[in-house]
């Protein structure tokens, strides 16, 4: 059985979130990532950013990592996943749909959307479109 847990106790951090962290930036960008990695895991302890954990057996097998933002515009506040990784030998047992909407209720009363940005040819986007998600702005990148 899969549990979700938000991530809340540095030795969670270190039991398993690291690892994946690092497996996801090989299998996705093909380099290892140890500034990433610390980044994210800086970034955490200063409470920017929250981490939802699949476990499996006491192992975390799964995150989804998100923010709470407020978009300027609007003042509207949004929550924003921002990596979605589940190992690979745990896919298909995972259920990423209701992993997700684990996530959301953790910030469900304060925000009124949600965001996920993705690159264009991720096999995400159909996970996304099913659970109702549609294309809601463009982003340009350039690198320098």
């Amino acid at each position: 059985m899969i549990t979700y847990k938000l991530l809340d106790d540095r030795k969670d951090l270190e039991r398993g979130i690291r690892d994946l962290l690092e497996d996801n930036c090989v299998e996705v960008y093909g380099v290892t990532a140890t500034p990433f990695v610390d980044k994210i895991t800086s970034l955490w302890e200063a409470g920017v950013l929250n981490i939802n954990t699949a476990i499996h057996k006491g192992n975390i097998v799964g995150y989804v990592v998100f923010v709470i933002d407020t978009e300027m515009a609007t003042s509207v506040d949004f929550m924003c996943i921002t990596s979605v990784y589940i190992s690979p030998e745990y896919r298909g047992v995972v259920n990423v749909s209701e992993f997700i909407e684990d996530s959301i209720d953790y910030c469900r009363e304060d925000v009124s959307r949600v965001m996920v940005s993705l690159p264009s040819n991720s096999r995400a986007i159909k996970l996304f479109e099913r659970m109702g998600y549609s294309e809601y702005d463009t982003t340009l990148i350039k690198e320098i």
